[in-house]
Parts: C-alpha cells; sequence; structure tokens
C-alpha cells in the first residue's frame, strides 16, 4: 500500500510479510524499489542491510506476520519493522567475531536515529532513519516490557559460569537460528518443528536476558521469575538442542557441534529451571569434572604417527577436544600410559579452575575463528595423573584433518 502525503513530498509504502526465510528478500527489494522512485538510491546499500536484519530477526524470534514501513521524503527515509511478539527487544552483547547477534549494533552504527515503539496489540516496531526524514516521526521510543504475573516463580541458577554460559549462549543461537532456517527445508509439514521451535526459542530467550544483565564472567547467581507453565518450554529447548547438536555433528548445519561440557551446562540449566518450577529445590552448578564428561566423538581423518613417534612432548586432539594420539615424552610429563591418556577429553590435563575457560574459549574458537593461543607460546600450568601441576611452555597449531574437520596439536616442554 502506498501513501502520499502533499505536504513536503512525503510517500509512505507499507508491505506485509509472512514469518519465512523469502521475506528478507523481499523486504529488501521494497525498499530499494521505494528509494529508487524517491530519488535517493544513495541510500539503498544500508537501508536494505539494515532491513534484513531486521526482517530476520522479526522472522526467527517473533514468528508472526511481519509489516514493512517505508517513509520517504526530500531528506531522507525511516524504514520501520512491525511484529506483534509480546517478547521484548533483546540486545545480545556478543563479539566482533559473532555470527549472530548484530542487527542492533548495526543500527547503532549506520543509522542517523533508530528506536522501538510499542503497539496497542502487545508487538513492536523498530525503526530507522537514514538522511534527514522530515515526516513527522515519533519520538517515545519506550521498549515494551512484559506485565507483572502474580503468578511468577522465582528461580535460583546458583553459581552460574558466566563465560561458559555466554559461549553456549552465542553457539546455541547460531544453532536454533540454523534449524529454523532448515525446518523450511524439511520434507513433508514443517508445523510440528516450527512449534518445537518456537517453544525452544522462548525458552532461551528467557535465559538470554538473565545473561545479558549479568556483568562481568565470574560465577555468579542469577535470578529468572518464571510463570510455572514455561517449564515445559526449558524441556523442549534441551531437546531441541540434542537434535540440533546431532544435524551438526552429521554435517548438515554450518555451525560446529556442542562440546560435551557445554552440553552439561545446558542440561543443568534446563533441568534447574524446570525442576524450581515444579517446585524443586535449587542445586548449584559443580563445575567439569573431567570424569564426568563423555570422551565419545567421531573418529577424525587424521595421519597420528608422526606426533607417537615424535622425541618432543606432543599431545594431538580433535575438534570435539579429544585426545587422540601422545608422545612417549607427554606421559612421561604427565605421568600417563598411552592407554589410559588416548579417547580422553583434553580437560583431563588441564587444571579444574581453568576448564570453563578453556571450553568456552574453544567453543568459540570454532565458532567464529578466533583465537588468542594459536602459533605462538604461552606458559600455563598443566594437570599431572597424580594430581599436582606442572608449569609447561606450550605452543599450539591447527592442522586440517579429513571431511573439513580440524586437528590441535599442542607441543609442550617443561618450564624453567
Amino acid at each position: 500500500m502506498t501513501t502520499w502525503c502533499p505536504e513536503g513530498g512525503v510517500v509512505q509504502r507499507r508491505l506485509r510479510l509472512d514469518p519465512v526465510p523469502e521475506s528478507a528478500r523481499l523486504a529488501r527489494q521494497f525498499v530499494t524499489e521505494a528509494l529508487d522512485e524517491a530519488g535517493q538510491p544513495v541510500l539503498s546499500d544500508a537501508a536494505t542491510l539494515l532491513v534484513s536484519e531486521l526482517v530476520t530477526n522479526a522472522m526467527l524470534h517473533a514468528r508472526t506476520d511481519i509489516e514493512v514501513c517505508v517513509i520517504t521524503s526530500p531528506g531522507g527515509v525511516r524504514v520501520g519493522v512491525t511484529d506483534h511478539s509480546p517478547q521484548p527487544l533483546q540486545r545480545r552483547g556478543y563479539g566482533t567475531s559473532a555470527t549472530t547477534g548484530r542487527g542492533l549494533a548495526l543500527l547503532d552504527i549506520m543509522a542517523e536515529r533508530s528506536g522501538t515503539d510499542s503497539e496497542p496489540d502487545g508487538g513492536k516496531t523498530v525503526w530507522f532513519e537514514l538522511g534527514s526524514p522530515d515526516a513527522g516521526m515519533p519520538d517515545d521510543r519506550a521498549v515494551r516490557q512484559p506485565a507483572p504475573d502474580g503468578r511468577l516463580v522465582e528461580v535460583l541458577l546458583l553459581g552460574t559460569p558466566l563465560r561458559l554460559a555466554r559461549a553456549w549462549q552465542q553457539h546455541s543461537d547460531a544453532l536454533l537460528r540454523e534449524y529454523l532456517l532448515a525446518c523450511w527445508e524439511l520434507p513433508g509439514s514443517t508445523e510440528d518443528p516450527l512449534a518445537e521451535h518456537a517453544a525452544a526459542s522462548d525458552a532461551f530467550a528467557a535465559l538470554s536476558v538473565a545473561f545479558d544483565a549479568a556483568a562481568g564472567d565470574d560465577d555468579v547467581t542469577l535470578i529468572l521469575r518464571l510463570d510455572p507453565d514455561q517449564g515445559a518450554g526449558f524441556a523442549t529447548l534441551d531437546r531441541v538442542l540434542d537434535e540440533v547438536v546431532a544435524m551438526a555433528e552429521r554435517g548438515e548445519l554450518l555451525a560446529p557441534p556442542t562440546q560435551p561440557e557445554i552440553r552439561l551446562l545446558r542440561r543443568w540449566l534446563c533441568s534447574q529451571i524446570d525442576g524450581q518450577l515444579s517446585g524443586a529445590a535449587a542445586s548449584p552448578w559443580v563445575g567439569l569434572a573431567a570424569e564426568t564428561v563423555p570422551a565419545v566423538s567421531r573418529p577424525v581423518e587424521w595421519d597420528a604417527s608422526g606426533v607417537r613417534s615424535s622425541s618432543l612432548a606432543i599431545i594431538a586432539a580433535d575438534d570435539s577436544n579429544r585426545i587422540i594420539a601422545a608422545s612417549t615424552a607427554v606421559l612421561d610429563l604427565l605421568g600417563w600410559s598411552e592407554d589410559q591418556l588416548v579417547s580422553q577429553r583434553i580437560v583431563s590435563v588441564i587444571p579444574r579452575r581453568f576448564r570453563e575457560h578453556h571450553v568456552a574459549s574453544f567453543t568459540l574458537h570454532l565458532l567464529t575463528g578466533r583465537t588468542a593461543i594459536l602459533d605462538r607460546p604461552v606458559r600455563v600450568p598443566a594437570l599431572h595423573r597424580d594430581g599436582h601441576e606442572v608449569v609447561v611452555d606450550l605452543e599450539v597449531r591447527r592442522e586440517q584433518a579429513g571431511g573439513g574437520r580440524a586437528v590441535f596439536v599442542a607441543t609442550f616442554s617443561a618450564a624453567d
């Protein structure tokens, strides 16, 4: 629908879209045509990028009909994207290398003005302006907050490891995003997968709000106030993520599979919430003990003979962090036999206080490619079989393995 406003040459156009992946392309085309007709094609690149991000977010997270409104004037353009979900807008604190969560950050960088307006039906309109529009834009940008509910239950997540939790959050966000897009390609009806994704996403959003509000990376107690009926959603989140991780392990998704330690954290989070909403007492996170972490993973195609025969102290681990080879020198250094060490998780030789940091950093490396320790020497403590720590100089390199997988080769030497 197009509306002409004679005063000032302002033109308003509206387009209704379904919550499907194709809608992002249609929105870009709609905005491009509006700017071409207004004689402002110079704004198209920025406007189409931003509207694509907003429509994709609405499709993924709101899952309602979407309306795009474009208002052009001689000075610029305003674009609004409306959905009908009561879920409040969430700003994620991901790093610059994250594969998701950039939409609002792009608004901050590229738009002259942006904001969020509440809609009468409980939905919201996220809008941005480029140039200097003069279409009588409203100034209020209040984000709708959920109404208080006397049925809310206080859930305590005692000792939540924030660094590990945020790595899980970023990885799970990428997995759920890919899974939703994959649902449209599944044969037959997509109703059940989409309904499950919706329930899982709502539960994930409640956790994300708590993670985003917490400061720092230390262990903290998080408090969630949830409706008792939301418990089933967290059970669904746990089940859906197991299914999605299996898809990632089969190579059906771009995102890497979940590290087993991350899966333990997710199961603790979901079980704590589901249990406390049913009346159970809170139990704290107890940390990562190597003996509780599964060591099973798909075999990797890689020649480990050079590691086994090396005179240097070397360990090789696959991209699931499972040790696949060790030299005699490293076995002597750390007090293991080959049968004891090979097939163990790499956390077996990492002191317990550093395990969560390692798993979080490794997860984000697989997801984003960023790293702080590859191909440069670092001095770290390693864990001896008998429990004492050995300070070592360590250098890790990444090698390509078969099937697009990776192997990480670590060379140890006792520190002077």
